[in-house]
C-alpha cells in the first residue's frame, strides 16, 4: 500500500515531527513518501504528488493557522482522485475532530492523539474492510447522505512521551 504524508508548515519547508515519526513507523511495512507545502503557496504541486506517488491513503498534519489550507488541500486530492482515503492528524485534530469532519467532508479520518499506532490500525482497517470502531484515537463519519460522525475513545498516550513530558514540566518547575 502507498500512503503520502503531506506537511503542510507556516515557515520554512520542513517536515513536521509528527509526520515524519508516522513515517517511520509506516515504513517498516509500506512505501511511504512525505512531501511538505508552505501555507502561503499554490497547492498546484499536490496534482503531480498524487499522480506521480499514485498513493491509496494520505495523511495531512493539520493546526488551527493551517486548517483552510488543509481544506483546500483534501478537496483537491479527492478531485484528483476520491477513492484516496484522506486523514489528518496534529494539534488540531486532537482539540477538535468533530469540527474538521463537519466541515471539511474531503477529510476522511481525524486521528487525535500520539498518531503512530492509530495510523497503523487504521491502514490495517482499510486493507481488509475491517471495523473502525475499535482504533482509540479515531474520529470518522459514516458513509451516506444523513451521516453521523463517531469519536472513539482516546488512545493512551506513550510511556516514552509521557516520561518526557514529565521531565518537561519538572524543568518548566525549575525555570520559573
Amino acid at each position: 500500500m502507498k500512503i503520502l504524508l503531506i506537511s503542510i508548515t507556516v515557515g520554512a519547508l520542513t517536515e513536521e515531527l509528527g509526520i515524519s515519526m508516522i513515517a517511520a513507523t509506516l515504513k517498516k511495512k509500506y512505501d511511504v513518501q512525505i512531501v511538505s507545502l508552505n501555507i502561503n503557496n499554490s497547492t498546484e504541486n499536490v496534482h503531480k504528488y498524487v499522480a506521480d506517488f499514485m498513493p491509496e491513503i494520505i495523511g495531512i498534519n493539520i493546526y488551527n493557522v493551517t486548517r483552510e489550507k488543509v481544506y483546500e488541500v483534501s478537496r483537491q486530492i479527492k478531485s484528483i482522485n476520491s477513492d484516496i482515503f484522506v486523514f489528518a492528524g496534529g494539534v488540531e485534530a486532537f482539540c477538535n475532530p468533530k469540527r474538521i469532519l463537519q466541515e471539511e467532508e474531503c477529510i476522511d479520518f481525524v486521528i487525535s492523539g500520539e498518531g503512530e499506532q492509530t495510523t497503523i490500525e487504521l491502514i490495517k482497517a482499510i486493507g481488509d474492510n475491517m471495523s473502525l470502531d475499535d482504533i482509540d484515537g479515531l474520529s470518522y463519519r459514516s458513509n451516506g447522505k444523513i451521516y453521523k460522525i463517531y469519536i472513539n475513545k482516546p488512545r493512551k498516550l506513550l510511556n516514552q512521551i509521557n516520561a518526557c513530558q514529565c521531565q518537561i514540566e519538572q524543568f518548566c518547575r525549575i525555570v520559573k
